[in-house]
């Protein structure tokens, strides 16, 4: 149930239409529960996404060069950098809205998704990172977070709060601002069994354009 604050200072119970139907993703950041068109899905390997959602639309794999820092240990020696290939595959359902990836290190060939992204719209103005790759070509229909739905066309950040803000209560967990150029960018909650990312589609707006889920 999802209480709804109205202007005149009232407020009532409602169930989120999506989520009384069953459709869309709902996530609790402290069982770490998530269910997906009112499947449970109890882990995030391959062979778990495959049982309670079918076949992946495409598989995409990628190898990016990355820089791996190594630092002296206690026995001294000297820091050095190397550029290293690192290899990560991308599970994607384009029909749900969903993308899953591994996170692959320097030594690792994992083919186990360690994330899950739930994309919520295509158009994205903030240019200063790269959004994630093999966007799906829908959206999800749903979010719904520690039973709070997610508006996909309101107005995430409340006024008032700034990059400098440390703290600000969301979805019945304590999220804080991530900016750039002092201009605020994404929430983020960690602390519990699942940490949680929304990025914003744009400065002015502030609308949920994906999460990611780890």
């Amino acid at each position: 149930m999802v209480r709804l604050v109205l202007a005149a200072g009232l407020s009532l119970l409602a169930v989120a239409p999506a989520a009384a139907a069953g459709k869309g993703v709902t996530v609790d950041t402290r069982s770490g529960r998530i269910t997906v068109n009112g499947k449970v899905l109890p882990n995030l390997e391959l062979a778990t996404l495959k049982r309670v959602l079918g076949a992946p639309s495409r598989v995409k794999t990628t190898v990016d060069r990355e820089r791996f820092e190594r630092f002296p240990g206690p026995l001294g020696g000297s820091p050095h950098s190397t550029m290293v290939d690192v290899k990560n595959h991308h599970y994607v359902y384009d029909r749900l809205g969903l993308l899953f990836h591994t996170r692959n290190g320097r030594y690792d060939n994992n083919r186990d998704p360690a994330t899950m992204i739930v994309v919520l719209r295509h158009k994205i103005a903030f240019t200063h990172r790269r959004r994630p790759r093999f966007f799906p070509r829908r959206a999800c229909r749903a979010l719904a977070i520690n039973g709070v739905q997610l508006s996909r066309d309101g107005r995430l950040v409340p006024k008032g709060v700034t990059y400098r803000t440390e703290k600000l209560r969301l979805f019945n967990t304590d999220f804080a601002p991530t900016s750039y150029a002092s201009v605020i960018d994404s929430v983020y909650a960690h602390g519990e069994k699942r940490a949680i990312r929304i990025f914003l589609d744009n400065p002015r707006d502030g609308r949920p354009a994906y999460v990611v889920i780890n």
